[in-house]
């Protein structure tokens, strides 16, 4: 028999129009020559001046180069100031090849060229959600992860507010590749919960998710020593069911301590490395290494980090010594907190719904949907 999760609630809220409809997502910036273009017309416009400097069909061959004047475009001239591709007639966007919806802003940034996409938040999200989980996913997997990418792209719009844009396309916010990652699954899954997010205390919710949680998700304070009620353990049953067998590596001493050397500590030759303390879900909290130049403990979620995340999946693991070598063996895959993707797919195979996945793995949290106004 299936459990009872706790019910999440649906309740309308407002968040202004120009606030989240449209959002800022910065796709290039560095010094390499941009090739762009559109799949039909398309319009050039200096925004300095809001002139349509050029209304062309394709250019799919168009270039643009960053120089001591500004942004040379091929065969165009040479814009002092940000400029935008402005596909027109349902035409789509093309950047080094890659396609996207919305538009194209292109600034000079120093020596380099950043590349911004202008669109929709929902269209965004259709660019999103195939990388960050498989789109062979059952359906109430992919709606789960819909509300819980846009959740996360709404509580992180100032992330990156410094350099021009709101959010990155990279790990460091969400993979996101454009058209070329959508597939009708992801489109499915977020247009059936269109405008749908997670909140907590009437706010946006500050909302992580992982890879696979290794049978429990980790205490949000554990990993980052934030305190926050519906970021608690969770046992994982679901996890679980997968029977995967975990993972394990091994290092030479000598590499981890040119690792950390690199990233500004002073290890001398090791004599002894093993587990700190433990939270309750028996993540390593701390690992402490005995060397020549003394005792260092480091947190495991940073040690993982600089020695590699592809090398050591989680802080979730045992640390065994043989020789020269050590083998850190574990399982689960990430930072372990909030939603495991892994344990979501089969509750969606078990035949949960979304609201039961996301409830779940988000204890107390609230499903809202947004209603986005013009000021």
């Amino acid at each position: 028999m299936k459990r009872i999760f706790f019910i999440i609630l649906i309740i309308l809220i407002s968040i202004r129009y120009s606030d989240a409809i449209d959002i800022r997502v910065g796709i290039i910036n560095g010094k390499e020559p941009v090739n762009f273009g559109a799949t039909g017309y398309m319009d050039l416009i200096d925004l300095s001046t809001n002139e349509i400097i050029l209304t062309t069909y394709g250019l799919g061959n168009g270039s643009i180069r960053a120089n001591q004047n500004g942004l040379e475009v091929k065969d165009v001239g040479t814009f002092r100031g940000t400029f935008l591709l402005k596909p027109i007639v349902g035409a789509k966007a093309l950047v080094n090849g890659n396609k996207y919806r919305g538009e194209i802003e292109v600034e000079i940034n120093g020596d380099e060229i950043k590349v911004i996409n202008v669109i929709d938040l929902e269209e965004y999200l259709y660019g999103v959600i195939k990388n960050e989980m498989s789109s062979n996913a059952p359906m109430e997997a992919l709606k789960a992860q819909a509300v819980i990418a846009r959740t996360f792209a709404l509580a992180n719009l100032k992330k990156h507010e410094e350099e021009g844009y709101n959010l990155c396309s990279k790990v460091h916010c969400q993979v996101y590749k454009g058209m070329d990652t959508e597939t009708d699954s992801v489109i499915n899954a977020v247009n059936s919960t269109q405008a749908q997010v997670l909140t907590y205390n009437g706010e946006i919710a500050k909302i992580f998710y992982h890879a696979w949680c290794g049978g429990i998700t980790a205490d949000a304070s554990s990993v980052w020593g934030q305190d926050i009620s519906y970021l608690k353990e969770v046992p994982d049953p679901f996890c679980r069911k997968l029977g995967n067998n975990g993972w394990q590596y091994t290092f030479a001493l000598n590499e981890i301590k040119d690792i950390l050397n690199k990233n500004g500590f002073n290890i001398g030759n090791i004599s002894s490395i093993y587990e700190g303390s433990k939270s309750k879900s028996e993540r390593v909290n701390e690992v402490v290494i005995i060397h020549t130049n003394g005792t260092t403990a480091i947190s495991s979620n940073k040690f993982r980090l600089m020695v590699g995340p592809d090398k050591i999946w989680s802080t979730l693991f045992t640390i065994r010594r043989n020789g020269n070598k050590v083998t850190f063996q574990g399982r689960g895959k990430g930072h372990g907190v909030g939603l495991c993707q892994q344990g979501a797919i089969m509750m969606g195979k078990l035949g949960y719904n979304y609201k039961q996945i996301l409830g779940f793995y988000y204890p107390g949290i609230y499903l809202r949907s947004v209603i986005f106004e013009e000021e």
